[in-house]
């Protein structure tokens, strides 16, 4: 990233994002890069342009065990996380309700005082 908030991002044919790349470097050597779909862009849209893509490709459903959700409570993970190389990308999200978002990480949720 150059700058703050900007990100290295590919696009679609259609012009939707469809990848956030880590760096330059990773996306100078893809070969999204050499066709001309990676250009410098705010980091937040393109992650709200995925989040949409996956929204839609889900079809109001967690792609893990069907119940309902709206854009709100979808929650958008990584199959595989980035702390272990994954990415933010179509092919790498999916979108989860809260139940399963929380099971898959092993995640306790506490409320209140817990003494």
């Amino acid at each position: 990233m150059n700058y703050r908030g900007r990100a290295y991002v590919e696009f679609s044919e259609t012009g939707k994002p469809i990848r956030v790349f880590r760096n330059e470097f990773t996306a100078s050597t893809s070969e999204a890069w050499k066709a001309g779909r990676v250009k410098e862009y705010p980091r937040k849209d393109a992650v709200a342009g995925i989040r949409i893509q996956i929204f839609e490709r889900a079809k109001n459903a967690c792609e893990n065990c069907s119940k309902l959700l709206t854009f709100n409570t979808m929650q958008m993970d990584e199959k595989i996380p980035r702390s272990k190389g994954g990415e933010i990308s179509l092919t790498n999200s999916q979108a989860l309700c809260h139940k399963c978002h929380t099971e898959k990480h092993n995640r306790v949720v506490k409320f209140g005082n817990t003494g």
